[in-house]
């Protein structure tokens, strides 16, 4: 939705990053793929995830490691196997990092679809199984990030070549296990950085409610 927030309205692409990963200082990397994403069908670049055995068995994998509960992965896989154009073979994409033209209409259209589902947290807390099936929906089919190999477990670098991006960081929110029973995220909060009269750097937080922020982002790509 990062095409609604006025300081990114300007932005040829956006680039997403886990915050785990630090990104490429060589501006002309950064040019070469967004040409890539501007010139693709889907305005999309994005990665294969290095496993492809579906959504079901991606949220199998999920539940055996602990990383979401076993009804939020029960509800799930029947929520897709209730939509009559689930795929099971829908391939499947690692989300740790994806470039995004933020005014093509079809990824827009997918996106907003996502979100609209997603935000209702109903489904499971891991978006993998979920976007593969959007992406499938709309017959997305997302070039890659050149030179980009994700690594097959989280700290095995030498598995992995990352043109684009490094890892940083380390994993946060106890190695994202999310087992706890689901709230209902009603609104969202954005921090703006300012000086103060006194030089401080200081924050200003602004609210907006979840179903606003949807409404505000998909309604121009709602009759797409």
């Amino acid at each position: 939705m990062a095409w609604i927030d006025p300081s990114l309205e300007n932005c040829g692409v956006i680039a997403y990053l886990d915050a785990l990963y630090a990104p490429s200082p060589f501006a002309l990397k950064w040019k070469n793929a967004a040409d890539l994403v501007l010139g693709s069908h889907d305005g999309l670049l994005a990665t294969e995830h290095w496993v492809q055995e579906g959504p079901h068995e991606e949220l199998t994998r999920i539940a055996n490691a602990g990383k979401d509960t076993d009804d939020h992965v029960k509800i799930t896989k029947q929520w897709l196997e209730d939509q009559p154009d689930y795929r099971p073979d829908a391939i499947m994409y690692d989300n740790h990092a994806f470039i995004y033209d933020p005014r093509n209409p079809r990824f827009a259209r997918t996106a907003c679809f996502f979100w609209d589902i997603y935000a209702q947290e109903k489904l499971s807390w891991r978006d993998q199984p979920l976007w593969a099936y959007a992406l499938s929906k709309f017959n997305m089919d997302p070039p890659a990030l050149p030179g980009t190999l994700l690594p097959h477990k989280f700290n095995d670098e030498f598995s992995g070549i990352t043109t684009y991006f490094k890892l940083a960081g380390e994993q946060g929110f106890g190695g994202h296990t999310y087992v706890s029973p689901k709230r209902r995220l009603s609104s969202v909060s954005k921090a703006r950085a300012y000086k103060s009269e006194s030089g401080f750097t200081e924050l200003e937080w602004d609210s907006l409610s979840i179903d606003s922020l949807l409404s505000r982002a998909c309604r121009p790509w709602a009759n797409i």
